[in-house]
């Protein structure tokens, strides 16, 4: 029922989608725009690809979620944006249930597990899941974790997953042993009573990190 007068939905594969007149009217009795015309289906003649009706069969709109990157912190807590989207606005309230799950990213000591329902209030047309990301000052490789989408309601799926990579900004540690170096110089030169001739000699030492 889109309006006052009460009328039956026209199913997906009803014979009198797109063989209607709109008569000038714009949009139908719920608000949606007229005519809806599918590429796919043939017109009546004289018709201008409304449906006969008291409004026009709309396709599902389609949910899909952003992939996110986040730099990963030297302390406390960094956050993924994932940014949930409807490809058009709807007349209807659209939920969808997210819920995280780990890829080479592991829930507690990488990111924060999460998970709830998004709810799409009707021309609403995007949504945003945040996750906590834990950071933390070891040196380590990339990592990944996912977003999912499931059980959506007044909308269908397009794209269920998102990948959210967390960045290493940690530098690597130093693994090349320092660098020792020796030299010696004649410091004295003197003669003793027999002649013969006695060498004071200093060294010096120095030690480089090369890893610095």
């Amino acid at each position: 029922n889109g309006g006052p007068t009460k009328t039956i939905a026209l199913q997906s594969t009803s014979p009198a989608i797109d063989q209607g007149n709109r008569f000038g009217a714009t949009t139908d009795q719920r608000g949606e725009s007229r005519p809806h015309d599918f590429p796919d289906i043939a017109n009546a003649t004289g018709g201008d690809g409304s449906d006969i009706g008291a409004f026009e069969v709309q396709l599902s709109p389609e949910l899909s979620i952003d992939d996110s990157t986040v730099t990963e912190g030297d302390g406390g807590t960094s956050e993924a944006v994932f940014t949930v989207r409807l490809t058009k606005p709807s007349a209807q309230t659209v939920t969808v249930d997210f819920a995280t799950t780990g890829g080479t990213a592991s829930a507690g000591s990488d990111y924060q597990a999460t998970g709830g329902m998004l709810t799409f209030a009707p021309r609403v047309t995007s949504q945003e899941v945040r996750v906590t990301i834990n950071d933390d000052v070891v040196d380590e490789s990339d990592e990944t974790f996912f977003v999912i989408l499931r059980n959506a309601a007044n909308a269908t799926v397009s794209d269920a997953q998102g990948i959210g990579t967390i960045t290493d900004d940690d530098p690597p540690p130093d693994t090349m042993p320092p660098s020792v170096s020796c030299s010696a110089s004649p410091n004295k030169l003197r003669t003793s009573a027999n002649n013969h001739k006695l060498v004071t000699i200093t060294t010096s030492v120095s030690v480089t990190d090369s890893g610095s």
